[in-house]
């Protein structure tokens, strides 16, 4: 992707809530698909692999530790990464 795509792509992709608890929703506003979320922790250990195959997407947090973490999200186009917090 160009620089300037790929950041109108990083500003269309919503993670909420954030900070998150139990659950947190990946609001796709992009016509781009999304079809994979990794999940890392600060340290960038991937604690979990989400496929993706609809815009609008929730995970499950349950058993997660407050913390920051990262979602890397795939698409045939490239990848973004968005930042969270769990409480």
């Amino acid at each position: 992707l160009a620089n300037e795509e790929f950041t109108s792509l990083e500003k269309q992709i919503i993670l909420a809530p954030n900070p998150a608890q139990n659950f947190i929703s990946i609001k796709n506003n992009s016509n781009v698909l999304l079809n994979e979320a990794l999940i890392s922790d600060a340290s960038g250990r991937i604690i979990q692999t989400v496929k993706l195959d609809e815009n609008d997407n929730q995970i499950d947090l349950k058993g997660y530790s407050a913390g920051l973490y990262f979602m890397k999200l795939h698409s045939a186009e490239g990848s973004v990464v968005k930042r969270f917090i769990v409480e």
